[in-house]
């Protein structure tokens, strides 16, 4: 809807005084165009690099689930090397002089670039466990919505669902290493360009029951030793059921590094019985290049 109410705003031409009638032209390029008579562009009659650079303005998702099944044209554009490669660029998605050779598939490296992403795995909870180690299996389990705090919605714009975890009277993990040359990272660019590696997390407690949060971030070399770390204790009890971010960006780090550990951890204050514990959800890990 978003998309069709942006293509309409560059296309449509008013028939009101000082526009462009039925039965003038539009020169754009030296190359004359018609109006049609009802007012309104015919879009086919675009050249193909200008509607390429129009449609590189369209959100990522819908050029490929929308603007591909317009017409075949629209189809070979919104699927063209040039047109991705405008995007990537526009979007620092990907830096030349930073990231080396440019990618094969400038499409793929959009939406799987390491760079840009989060590369925490299943970071929303929505797969309960899967691709966290988790040290309690009876004391850490997953919300579907935080009981006893407010939404994480209040706090933060984000699309779709979102779940967390939650801990209880007994101190409990979860734990996610990030391989980052698994990931598509160049060691070059580890090594040589060391951009900063910004990490983060939302935590929250019961209005009714104080807790504390526990978040360690280790980046780690070949052998997995502690090159550098950030670790923060936070007692959420005055907070009760506001949501907080704790976030920390690593500068300057040591060469060498090729994975990073995230691990998260909560107990309750009273001892309750049952899951009273600090929550977390939205955990973070990315890459943060400055702009020269």
């Amino acid at each position: 809807m978003v998309m069709m109410s942006f293509l309409k705003s560059l296309f449509s031409v008013s028939n009101d005084a000082g526009q462009f009638g039925s039965d003038q032209e539009v020169v754009e390029g030296g190359k004359p165009y018609k109006a049609a008579a009802d007012g309104v562009f015919d879009v086919g009659a675009l050249p193909a690099e200008l509607l390429l650079y129009i449609l590189s303005w369209v959100p990522a998702v819908d050029l490929v689930k929308i603007c591909s099944q317009v017409c075949k044209q629209w189809c070979e554009i919104s699927r063209s090397t040039s047109l991705w490669k405008i995007k990537c660029l526009r979007e620092r998605k990907y830096i030349p002089h930073l990231m080396g050779p440019p990618p094969e598939d400038f499409m793929k490296f959009y939406f799987l670039s390491p760079y840009t992403r989060n590369l925490l795995h299943n970071d929303r909870a929505l797969e309960e466990f899967k691709y966290w180690r988790r040290t309690d299996r009876n004391h850490l389990i997953v919300e579907d919505s935080p009981e006893g705090s407010k939404p994480i919605q209040n706090y933060i714009q984000i699309n779709g669902p979102v779940k967390n975890w939650v801990t209880s009277y007994v101190k409990s993990s979860i734990e996610q290493v990030v391989s980052l040359l698994e990931e598509g990272c160049l060691r070059e660019l580890l090594d040589d360009v060391k951009p900063d590696i910004y990490i983060s997390v939302w935590c929250a407690a019961r209005w009714d029951c104080g807790s504390i949060f526990f978040f360690t971030a280790q980046l780690l070399n070949d052998e997995k030793n502690v090159l550098a770390e950030f670790s923060e204790e936070k007692n959420l009890s005055t907070l009760r059921e506001d949501w907080h971010k704790v976030e920390h960006t690593f500068k300057d780090y040591p060469p060498g590094i090729r994975y990073v550990r995230v691990n998260m951890a909560g107990v309750d204050t009273q001892f309750w019985a049952g899951h009273y514990g600090s929550k977390f959800t939205l955990p973070c890990v990315k890459f943060v290049f400055q702009k020269n």
